[in-house]
């Protein structure tokens, strides 16, 4: 066995001893974390509930703020055209639902499918 070798085992056994404890102190680092964490996390869940409701009214109240008036932005000619592309949308967009309805009221499967969901595919074959 040459020197080498001698001096690869006994760093190979220095580290293998030093790698249990780093790892029990570091898992003991972890279970503080998480200790200080979980008494942390516990919040009243009326708070939270009022928190949301009062975001919720202050969004109503952002809500007129922002409107955009497209008589600023277009030519009322432009409006119309707008409205009545929109128009032909709306009418195919019913006219696909209710194909869908009728189609797929012969599959029980289908036709417990959400009306959200059905007016999605409806609105899509539009495109």
């Amino acid at each position: 066995m040459s020197m080498n070798d001698v001096s690869k085992i006994s760093f190979s056994v220095l580290n293998n001893t030093k790698l249990p404890q780093k790892d029990v102190e570091e898992k003991e680092a972890k279970k503080e974390t998480l200790e200080s964490k979980a008494q942390t996390a516990h919040k009243d869940p009326d708070s939270i509930l009022d928190a949301l409701a009062m975001s919720g009214s202050q969004n109503k109240l952002m809500l007129g703020l922002n409107s955009i008036n497209p008589a600023d932005y277009l030519t009322p000619e432009r409006i119309k055209d707008i409205e009545t592309s929109m128009g032909i949308f709306e009418a195919g967009v019913q006219k696909n639902l209710n194909a869908i309805n009728a189609e797929f009221k012969a599959i029980p499967e289908l036709d417990s499918l959400s009306d959200a969901y059905k007016l999605e595919l409806a609105a899509k074959m539009m495109l």
